[in-house]
């Protein structure tokens, strides 16, 4: 789109309507690529310009960065609409502070900006985040919604498992609104990302974006953050169990047509199905590559506890060709379904995922480390 755009394909459409495609063609993908099963998914898809804005032409990324400015401040000292400090009940120093606590602990992954690009990103598997286009794979909302303030405070907490992404939980307890402070600025680095790829998606559509165009769009991706509290899924009550008659259907459902969750994982749950195991083949939507996880390690990046797993299946993994199961299965099948992953470990780890211990969660995390193949 955003080429034939440049290349003047698309010269029937009124500027408007190119700057509309533009901006809404990310999030159509998007949805599109969380609906589809995994062994469905286009080679890659792009959410929206992946150019760095250094690489518009250097007179529009000098309007463009002052623009931004204008309305955000700048990444060391920020300074966005009041309308984010009202909704995260947050002052101008705190979020400053947050800047240098992100500079401290983030950016050598995730970059100065949040696009995901910092000094040893290319060193690590999977790649960091990129904030800026506003997706983060593990919520307790939705399938299109954005994280919570509470989503993003408990990666940050607890860390992701077999991932760079280590847990920040003793920093939490001894400084808490340090932490909590990061998590702001990371709300900003992404609002701020969204509203810079609609400027840029402008420029590229033959629309010379303002100020004022500019701070209208950061309201309009806040009130998506905004509306994010209300669309956190609640699991319908019930209770994970191994009883031999729901394990042995939840089974039968990993296995169908339905779900075809072991078109990816394998009935195994190993995730070795020699295909996937391509990165050219099987990539995320930030283009980077996402194989299917093994189930068999016994570890979750999106979380083991019960409600984590339902929201897993029910959601997906945002980003990723991992698919949301809402439209598939019931709150019951899913619930059915939770166990097959804690069943599939090898030594099985977590017959019952509160009472995991910290030994075989260790060994499990040795062996993902250890083998590439085994990363979950």
């Amino acid at each position: 789109m955003y080429a034939a755009i440049r290349s003047g394909q698309l010269q029937g459409m009124s500027s408007t309507g190119k700057r509309i495609a533009v901006f809404v063609l990310p999030l159509l993908l998007g949805v599109a690529f969380l609906a589809c099963g995994c062994v469905k998914q286009p080679k890659r898809i792009i959410a929206g310009p992946k150019r760095a804005l250094d690489e518009l032409p250097a007179e529009a990324g000098v309007r463009l960065r002052k623009q931004l400015e204008a309305v955000f401040g700048t990444l060391q000292r920020p300074s966005p609409p009041q309308a984010i400090f009202d909704w995260l009940d947050t002052r101008a120093e705190d979020l400053r502070a947050g800047a240098r606590e992100y500079v401290r602990l983030c950016a050598h992954c995730h970059g100065l900006n949040g696009d995901g690009t910092g000094p040893v990103a290319k060193q690590l598997f999977p790649r960091p985040r990129d904030f800026r286009l506003g997706i983060f794979k593990f919520t307790s909302t939705g399938t299109a919604a954005k994280p919570t303030p509470a989503d993003l405070l408990a990666t940050i907490r607890e860390g992701i498992p077999t991932t760079a992404m280590v847990s920040y939980e003793v920093d939490y307890q001894h400084r808490p609104a340090a932490i909590r402070a990061i998590r702001d600025y990371v709300i900003y680095l992404g609002v701020r990302g969204e509203t810079e790829r609609y400027g840029m998606a402008d420029y590229w559509s033959g629309y010379e974006p303002d100020e004022q165009s500019l701070s209208v769009q950061a309201n309009r991706v806040l009130e998506f953050w905004r509306e994010a509290g209300g669309q956190v899924v609640e699991p319908p009550d019930a209770q994970l169990t191994f009883e031999p008659g729901v394990l042995a259907h939840g089974q039968r459902l990993f296995r169908s047509d339905v779900t075809q969750c072991a078109e990816c994982h394998g009935p195994a749950g190993r995730g070795d199905r020699p295909d996937l195991l391509d990165p050219e083949k099987v990539t995320d939507i930030w283009g980077h590559y996402s194989p299917p996880s093994n189930l068999t390690v016994g570890l979750f990046r999106g979380g083991g506890r019960p409600t984590d797993l339902f929201r897993r299946l029910y959601v997906g993994v945002k980003g990723t060709p991992m698919p949301a199961q809402a439209e598939n299965l019931t709150g019951q099948q899913i619930w059915a379904v939770a166990p097959v992953p804690l069943s599939l470990a090898s030594p099985p780890l977590c017959r019952n995922p509160l009472s995991c211990t910290a030994s075989a969660k260790s060994l499990a995390f040795s062996a993902a480390v250890a083998l590439p193949w085994t990363r979950n």
